[in-house]
């Protein structure tokens, strides 16, 4: 997909914590601390206001604001537990709540494919192939260069192109480690299963982390919220084609971010906290919602329940998003077929740890349904009738685990399956340039070389590691007498 996930993901621009950067630094990747990095996220952004900015492909803008009181209580609930409030999340210390900005113009999404390629889709050196798909990298006898890449149209025609000075390659967290692992670069067991000749033993696929979530559900203001009309729909779809306004053009609450420290040791995050708002009477939006988190026919039981309240009040759910995870997992290929999606293997909550980071971010939110903001709009837990964790006394310790084992989902954010590190360390795919460990002429740049998850959204810091992989490409090719216009 031209541009990434930044495509299709929630567009919400935030950066994480110094410390996130400063522990890539600390395990040995010089050049990666939060200092180091912080001008390449400043370079790659239109600031918030600027309509024009010497350099910045990604366009940043606030989201409107649909839902004030909702914003308002939250706010003020949080105010009440002294959790402050934050104008912007920008100097590396994300604690506390605000509303996040967005990739987006004139209500609409700009995402890296619209931002960096549209700006020079005229350049003479530069051709995109659409519907292609890269099926193998073809190394030379010795197996440390790669002399052509072997691709695809629609799965149709059979193509094959040399490589000149070098390869970047970019196809993201699962299909970045898939390809070399078809191409013969990855765990030498694992390619000799598939009869898949060994160019390099490297640990490709391992590494693989993610911000597990769980969600809970809260309703707000039984019989006193205003019901959603059946105009309503039409009126939001015409206000947003001919004035770019109403709630298509926003995220609603759900740029409203909140970061704690749940054992309020640190100033470094934990949990990140994200709200989506929905509206009595929304059943159209809750089926949307719930159908995200697997919530599908299946357990039509709990959407019922669901369904029920919502027919009476506002909803909000509140996800729980583990910030800095513990457990981690691993990708491998299912068969030598490029066809077929690689196994990925996450291994949620096999360190104990993290199960009792997210049974502490509950416990942050029953205080806030104690404050009087959150009293005032009648906030009540909404506790779906769960098979599973009936034998429990509800929201006892046993079961809000059970409750977080049940509900829990990938938020997306998978990284680090092509790991970043030192060529001394043994857990190293790529070096801290970005270089392919033992092959001369491959770099990597995406999210899959991210040594250690960062406490926040993902799609910034992968920002970032494009525009340090293009110094690093010009400093390299400068100093071999390549000079760039």
């Amino acid at each position: 997909m031209i541009g990434g996930s930044g495509g299709l993901n929630g567009m919400l621009y935030v950066r994480g914590h110094r410390a996130d950067y400063d522990s890539w630094a600390q395990a040995g990747n010089q050049g990666w601390g939060w200092d180091d990095v912080l001008p390449y996220f400043e370079r790659s952004v239109r600031p918030i206001g600027s309509a024009t900015h010497a350099q910045g492909y990604v366009t940043l803008n606030a989201f409107p604001v649909n839902d004030p009181d909702i914003e308002q209580m939250i706010y003020a609930g949080t105010a009440e537990l002294g959790i402050p409030r934050v104008h912007r999340f920008t100097d590396g210390s994300e604690s506390g709540f605000s509303n996040l900005p967005g990739t987006i113009q004139n209500g609409r999404r700009m995402s890296t494919g619209k931002g960096y390629l549209a700006s020079v889709a005229r350049r003479p050196n530069l051709q995109v192939i659409k519907n292609a798909r890269v099926t193998k990298l073809n190394f030379d006898d010795t197996g440390s260069r790669v002399r052509s890449v072997s691709f695809t149209i629609r799965d149709e025609r059979q193509m094959r192109v040399s490589v000149g000075k070098e390869l970047v390659l970019s196809a993201g967290v699962i299909e970045s480690p898939k390809l070399l692992m078809l191409s013969g670069v990855g765990p030498a067991q694992h390619l000799r299963q598939l009869n898949i000749p060994l160019v390099r033993d490297l640990p490709v696929g391992d590494n693989l982390n993610d911000h597990v979530q769980v969600v809970t559900f809260l309703k707000i203001n039984e019989h006193f919220a205003r019901p959603l009309r059946a105009e309503d729909a039409l009126d939001n779809t015409y206000n947003y084609l001919i004035h770019r306004r109403g709630p298509l053009n926003s995220h609603g609450t759900a740029s409203l971010t909140g970061f704690i420290n749940t054992l309020r040791n640190s100033p470094y995050p934990d949990v990140e906290f994200h709200h989506f708002m929905l509206r009595r009477g929304d059943f159209a939006g809750l089926k949307t919602f719930l159908n995200g988190l697997n919530i599908d026919d299946s357990t039509y039981r709990i959407q019922a329940q669901i369904r029920q309240v919502i027919a009476v009040a506002d909803v909000m759910g509140m996800f729980n998003v583990l910030a800095t995870p513990k457990s981690s997992g691993n990708l491998r290929l299912h068969s030598t077929d490029y066809k077929q999606p690689p196994k990925l293997t996450h291994n949620y909550f096999s360190v104990p740890e993290d199960l009792a980071t997210l049974l502490r971010a509950i416990r942050f939110q029953e205080r806030l349904l104690g404050t009087a903001a959150y009293r005032a709009l009648n906030v009540s837990f909404i506790l779906p009738s769960i098979p599973e964790c009936t034998a429990y006394v509800l929201q006892s310790d046993d079961y809000w685990l059970c409750y977080i084992k049940y509900f829990s989902c990938t938020t997306y954010h998978q990284s680090g399956t092509v790991k970043m590190a030192p060529e001394s360390d043994k857990t190293s795919c790529v070096n801290p340039r970005l270089r392919l460990g033992g092959i001369d002429n491959v770099r990597v740049a995406d999210a899959s070389i991210m040594p250690i998850i960062p406490s926040a959204n993902t799609n910034a810091a992968t920002i970032m590691i494009a525009e340090k992989a293009v110094d690093f490409i010009r400093q390299d090719w400068q100093d071999v007498g390549v000079h760039w216009h």
